[in-house]
């Protein structure tokens, strides 16, 4: 270095390191000042002298790290989001702490060049790339429940988390999520397996994973929990024999899902989804209740107790109220249930809170917002890859 200007002096390092040690040398910036008449020297940072002590080697192993406050952000979303599958938040720690296994991670720790993508051949095979910014990743994020635009992300892991973190609702978190791990493992099929997977397999991938995480979170696939039965006109003391469960979704745009299920002896039988469209919330419950006698005619049942969280739609097919005041769709759905209902004595509609329905009610939700529509006896219903 020369001790005038502060600059490295490239003739000499060339001539004692050779040329590319020197231009890695050279991107050393900026260069710490030299001062006049000064002789540098080593100083221990963790003592107020600057001398080595044996206390203060204990307390700098001893002190924690200071935390990262951009991967502080990003897993106080994660731990909010409650529909992620154990597995996938995993796999998210070891994303945000660049432990995921792409090639790149390998020929950095064996010090040979990163490889290239083995799905596009047109960047590095890092994380990155491999869940973002590869030709068939972008496209299916476009073409996700999202609809995310990846040239618009931060070109770094954890501010790319960060920034998703803020931006996307709870539920849009999740999803992303769950899309994020439908992408890697659809990756490791086709790297390892030879196996070609398109980007609708791996939409529907991803919605297997959305659709898992709610089944989990609510005990989808093992037994009906028993609830407090709030009606007036019927009041079951148990419910041992054949129960439907049914809920419907409404939104403001017109856009409406319903769901229900079908349990014998508090064991599940049958499940459906279904999306359409829907003039009010109660035309919604109505066609959730029509779907529900439907299954329950194909499976053969001739008594049954329906579980309901309308009240208007429990007390017209009670013949507690009568139709007024609706909508004309909605009333033309309610004369076929009042039909299905006189034909069928021993068909029985209960009203409980909306507390005892939260799996058709986010099953509703789930076929609303994916537009879905689905029938199946255990879960999930969407073919593996």
């Amino acid at each position: 270095m020369d001790q005038q200007t502060g600059q490295w002096n490239s003739s000499l390092l060339i001539s004692a390191l050779g040329f590319h040690a020197a231009l890695f040398i050279a991107c050393v910036h900026p260069i710490p000042p030299i001062l006049p008449n000064r002789t540098d020297r080593l100083i221990f940072t963790s003592t107020n002298s600057g001398s080595f002590s044996f206390k203060g080697a204990c307390n700098l192993i001893q002190s924690p790290p200071l935390p990262d406050p951009t991967a502080s952000a990003v897993w106080k979303m994660i731990w909010k989001c409650h529909g992620i599958l154990p597995r996938i938040l995993l796999f998210l720690w070891k994303l945000s702490h660049d432990a995921v296994p792409v090639k790149s991670v390998f020929a950095r720790h064996l010090r040979i060049a990163a490889p290239l993508c083995e799905i596009c051949g047109l960047g590095s095979d890092d994380a990155l790339h491999s869940l973002f910014l590869c030709p068939k990743a972008e496209q299916s994020w476009l073409n996700s429940s999202i609809g995310l635009r990846v040239h618009a992300l931060p070109a770094q892991i954890l501010p790319l988390l960060k920034f998703l973190s803020e931006q996307l609702t709870h539920h849009d978190f999740m999803r992303f999520d769950n899309h994020l791990w439908a992408l890697w493992k659809s990756r490791c099929k086709e790297v390892y397996e030879g196996k070609r997977i398109n980007v609708q397999q791996v939409n529907s991938l991803a919605n297997s994973y959305t659709f898992l995480a709610v089944v989990g979170r609510y005990g989808l696939n093992t037994h009906l929990r028993r609830m407090e039965v709030q009606n007036q006109h019927e009041m079951p003391t148990c419910f041992q024999g054949n129960i439907c469960r049914l809920d419907g979704s409404f939104h403001n745009n017109g856009t409406a899902g319903w769901a229900y299920t079908l349990f014998q002896d508090e064991q599940l039988l049958r499940y459906g989804l279904e999306s359409g469209e829907a003039a009010s919330p109660l035309h919604v419950e109505a066609c959730a209740m029509l779907a529900a006698i439907k299954a329950v005619h194909t499976v053969g049942w001739s008594s049954v107790i329906f579980l309901i969280d309308c009240q208007i739609l429990a007390n017209v097919i009670n013949g507690a109220a009568t139709p007024e005041s609706v909508d004309w769709k909605a009333y033309l759905e309610l004369l076929d249930i009042l039909v299905a209902f006189r034909r069928q004595q021993l068909f029985k509609c209960c009203y409980v809170p909306r507390a005892g329905l939260q799996l058709e009610h986010h099953l509703a939700n789930y076929a609303r917002i994916n537009n879905l529509t689905a029938v199946g006896f255990s879960f999930p219903s969407f073919p593996p890859i």
